[in-house]
């Protein structure tokens, strides 16, 4: 599937155009519980945390930038290490941790004073996978491990849309939304090779406006 991103880039340069004339009153922080599942090759899921600022420009519209820090996704395997005579293996883990950095936009159907509201969340992601391999136990003397993984990171751009539901406590504002990350591989017309995997999430967590 071919995802552009210049719309999104556009988006992001409004969002930091309308920072530079602010409102405190306006601003609010949230943090939540994640869990995403990835596809494609990759096939697995982690839980994390998302942390987010956002601006609202009007009762239904605001910007918000947001980061999820996921928590290591293991996969059990195995490395070769030999004395230069005799081979043997014993066991590793290839740990991978996602973090995502977001620039978006959040459409909100009710009015302001409804405790109840539904909303759509947009945005540019900007993700890094990075990979390693610890080894489980003790290499015998003499030994050295021949195919252990170096550890490394990939990284690309991912457009995210989705749907939420929150609820106003006063200050407090209770969400839980729910989207995918489609990976971005065309850029200007150009196709780019992007390794990061189609996949979906969830957050639910608290949300607090500067303005209650």
């Amino acid at each position: 599937m071919k995802i552009r991103i210049t719309f999104l880039l556009m988006l992001s340069i409004t969002t930091f155009t309308s920072f530079a004339q602010f409102d405190v009153a306006n601003f609010s922080v949230g943090a939540a519980g994640n869990y995403t599942r990835y596809l494609g090759d990759f096939q697995k899921s982690a839980t994390g945390v998302k942390l987010e600022v956002g601006y609202g420009l009007s009762e239904k519209l605001g910007y918000t930038i947001g980061f999820i820090k996921g928590f290591p996704i293991k996969s059990a395997s195995n490395v070769t290490i030999s004395d230069g005579n005799n081979q043997s293996s014993v066991s590793s883990d290839i740990e991978t941790k996602f973090t995502t950095i977001m620039i978006g936009a959040r459409y909100t159907f009710l009015d302001e004073d409804a405790k109840f509201r539904f909303y759509v969340p947009l945005s540019l992601g900007y993700v890094t996978a990075k990979y390693s391999e610890k080894i489980k136990s003790a290499i015998p003397a003499g030994y050295t491990a021949t195919d252990q993984l170096e550890p490394g990171k990939e990284t690309g751009f991912t457009i995210n849309v989705g749907f939420g539901v929150s609820y106003k406590l006063g200050a407090p504002v209770i969400f839980a939304d729910a989207g995918v990350g489609l990976p971005a591989n065309n850029v200007n017309g150009d196709i780019v090779e992007n390794y990061i995997p189609f996949h979906f999430g969830v957050n639910v967590g608290v949300r607090i406006g500067f303005g209650n």
